[in-house]
């Protein structure tokens, strides 16, 4: 697969940051829902501690998920929305250069 670049253009990132509801002190690099949280079961399932990361380490992400919902719309203002609910299944996670199990 193709590995895509998901930051957001400076015109993209400084109109969500005009929309925020709470005024940030920069406009966000990646869209909304793109950060991933790691958190206890996960964590032990991956056999893995966040002792081993340091905030800034670069990891590769590896994953598989299941469609749950799909969406297309049209705003009042005749904007468009389109959106993609993903579960995911399977996961892994390793440094650059590891090979994937």
């Amino acid at each position: 697969m193709k590995m895509v670049s998901m930051r957001l253009s400076k015109k993209a990132a400084n109109r969500l940051r005009k929309n925020m509801l709470v005024a940030e002190p920069e406009a966000p690099k990646y869209p909304w829902g793109l950060t991933l949280h790691l958190e206890n079961e996960a964590v032990d399932l991956l056999g893995i501690s966040p002792s081993d990361y340091d905030a800034g380490d670069e990891v590769m992400l590896a994953a598989r998920a299941k469609v749950t919902s799909t969406s297309v719309g049209e705003t009042e203002a005749g904007g468009k929305n389109k959106s993609i609910g993903l579960q995911i299944t399977h996961l892994s996670l390793g440094w650059p250069g590891e090979d994937a199990e």
